[in-house]
């Protein structure tokens, strides 16, 4: 895992929540769940290769989010890298 990586792919994950959330209600149940550990992230906070124990809220299948395919495939590329090295 590459910490800088991660942090942009954390600031594209951040931007596309936000874009989506004042028009979705999914949305913005997602982003407010992930929002803490967004910030984990921004504050470098998260340096070691971990589990993204939030990825089920964007492939579920029971919310929105599915139709938002740059949403759920920066979300994918964000949780590639946080796992990257386990």
């Amino acid at each position: 895992m590459n910490v800088q990586k991660l942090q942009a792919k954390a600031c594209a994950l951040r931007l596309l929540l936000g874009k989506y959330a004042s028009a979705d209600s999914d949305v913005k149940e997602a982003y407010e769940r992930i929002a803490t550990f967004l910030d984990a992230v921004d504050a470098g906070q998260v340096s070691k290769p971990t589990k993204f124990e939030y990825g089920w809220i964007f492939f579920r299948g029971d919310n929105n989010l599915l139709a938002y395919l740059d949403l759920c495939e920066a979300a994918a590329e964000f949780a590639n890298e946080m796992e990257d090295g386990l």
